[in-house]
Parts: structure tokens; sequence; C-alpha cells
């Protein structure tokens, strides 16, 4: 049984704290920051208080809860409207810092896919772009992208994985077959048909060549 004692003596590594009520060691960032703590970090991992949170809150009466929750989500709303330029701010270097923990939430959250689900898609195509077969060559924060996960807008059904410029230019056509025959129609015919206007420079890469 921990103790209020035990709380402040709690050992520390390098990079990492043990939680008095789990007993595991833990990284500094599965701790919250507190600026009343010892070494700016909360004595408990997030996990551990999250549940102690959760079991505070079931004991309280109902009309408590439903004066708690409200206060909570005005103060919320509050907070977040003064401070809203330093918390996007904070997300966005967040997401920089942490892009496998994003990535993994995003999938979860916009098409119902875990990680070991998009491997596997990843694996069926050997890493390549469902549409021109090639790898993703796309460059973001210095860091090549992965694949886009393409679904059905009318049916929300997952379709493969595509390159972002394949992923792109299928949005444009707006997912249209008909669109798409139309483009390819245009472009055979374009090989064949007369060229009114060049520009002066390309004229001249052609006559180089």
């Amino acid at each position: 049984m921990w103790t209020v004692k035990d709380r402040c003596k709690e050992p520390l590594r390098e990079n990492e704290k043990r939680c008095p009520r789990c007993k595991e060691w833990l990284s500094f960032d599965k701790y919250h920051k507190s600026k009343n703590s010892t070494g700016g970090l909360h004595a408990f991992c997030k996990e551990c208080n999250k549940k102690a949170n959760k079991i505070y809150f079931d004991r309280l009466p109902p009309e408590l809860k439903l004066n708690k929750s409200k206060k909570l989500n005005e103060k919320s709303k509050i907070y977040r409207k003064e401070n809203r330029l330093r918390l996007r701010e904070e997300k966005r270097l967040d997401r920089i810092s942490h892009p496998e923990k994003y990535a993994r939430h995003d999938l979860k959250r916009y098409y119902g896919l875990d990680i070991d689900k998009y491997n596997e898609l990843f694996d069926e195509q050997k890493g390549l772009c469902a549409i021109c077969g090639k790898p993703e060559s796309t460059v973001k924060n210095n860091k090549v992208i992965k694949l886009a996960v393409d679904h059905c807008h009318e049916t929300m059904k997952i379709r493969g994985l595509l390159c972002h410029n394949c992923n792109h230019g299928l949005g444009s056509f707006k997912d249209s077959s008909g669109n798409l025959e139309n483009a390819i129609e245009y472009l055979e015919k374009s090989k064949s048909s007369t060229i009114f206007a060049i520009r002066n420079r390309d004229l001249k890469k052609l006559k180089t060549n």
C-alpha cells in the first residue's frame, strides 16, 4: 500500500520514473506534467491517474456528477478559447515529434483501421501504389510519407493504398470513371492532333532532342 511519503521518494532513472501505484518503470512522457511535484512530473502515471479519477467520479452522487461535468466543460471551453493559438501550435509540434502515434490515431478515427490491418494491406501491395505501382516519394517534414488510404466516399469502403500523387489525382477526377475515360481519350487524341501553339522554351527543347 503506497503512502504520501512513498510518493516523494520514488526513484528516477535516465528518462524513466517508477509509478508508485502500478510499480512500473515508465518513460517521462507517460506522466502528466505538474508544477507542484518534484521533478515536474505527476506522482502517478497517466493510466493510473485515469483509473483513480474514474473511481472517484463513479462514487459521486448523480447530482454532483452533472454539476461537475458542466463546470469542467465550461472551464475547458474557456481555456481552449483563451489559448487557441498556443494549443494549435503545440498540437502541430507534437504531430511532428510523434508521427507514428498520430498515424495510428488518424487511421482509427477516419478509416476504422488499426495499424496491423494497414500493414497487411501494405504487404499485399508490396509497398507500392495500387495505381502507378511505384513506392511513395512525397517528402514532408524531411520524411517520406506513408501510402494514403483510399476509400469510396459513397460506401466508405476501403479500396487500397495509393501514393500522394495518385490519391490527389483520383480526388481531382471526383472518383469518376467517366472523367478518367474522357481524360484517356483526350490524351490519345492529342498525340495525333496538330499543335497550334507551343511555348518557345519547349520548342527549343524539342529541336535539341
